[in-house]
């Protein structure tokens, strides 16, 4: 049954109930007494999602068809038998030993997250030797060391960020991946060109 979106005052205002319900808003305005435009987008969303629905257990709470291919899965005795506990694939398996693993090969926020994961913070810069948040040196933060992008905890240091950037600028360390690449090439070059 299709109705017009004017309609729904009249038509369907269990809807209209529904949504104040839900979002604590009005879903029309109180002078022109036209519906909103927050009321139109919760409307279409729930119009989208209620055509998600398993033929087999008749669950409907699926965000996307992506999450409902993977819960039909599991209504196959096999895949339920060969995906679950000690079957899964990567059952046990960390690290590299999974084969998403890119090693040595992934990126930088890859890499700095492992570091975030595995690197104990000090609270002590182990350039300066100073505390956290000391004075107006700003606060711990991972120093790569060499500027290269290799999974080694050895390769990182926890330092002021201002101990880092001098340590860097001293050092003319260039960071493998970075984001802020350009940036950094720029300072180096700008800082080692001579003025005549």
């Amino acid at each position: 049954m299709k109705i017009l979106i004017t309609e729904i005052p009249e038509k369907r205002p269990d809807l209209i109930l529904m949504f104040e319900r839900e979002t604590g808003k009005n879903a029309m305005y109180k002078k022109s007494g036209k519906i909103t435009k927050q009321f139109k987008y919760w409307l279409r969303q729930k119009i989208k999602y209620e055509n998600l629905q398993c033929d087999i257990c008749s669950r409907n709470d699926f965000k996307n068809k992506y999450s409902l291919a993977r819960h039909l899965n599991w209504h196959n005795k096999e895949y339920r038998e060969n995906h679950s506990g000690e079957n899964h694939p990567h059952f046990g398996k960390r690290g590299k030993e999974t084969q998403y693993c890119k090693g040595d090969n992934a990126g930088y926020h890859a890499i700095h997250n492992w570091v975030d994961k595995y690197m104990p913070k000090t609270g002590i810069c182990e350039i300066c030797g100073k505390p956290e948040n000391y004075r107006d040196l700003g606060p711990l933060e991972k120093s790569n060391k060499t500027g290269k992008l290799i999974r080694d905890i050895n390769n990182f240091q926890w330092a002021h960020r201002y101990c880092h950037n001098k340590y860097d600028k001293d050092n003319n360390i260039i960071h493998e991946g970075s984001p802020n690449l350009k940036k950094e090439i720029n300072l180096i070059s700008l800082s080692s060109a001579k003025i005549e």
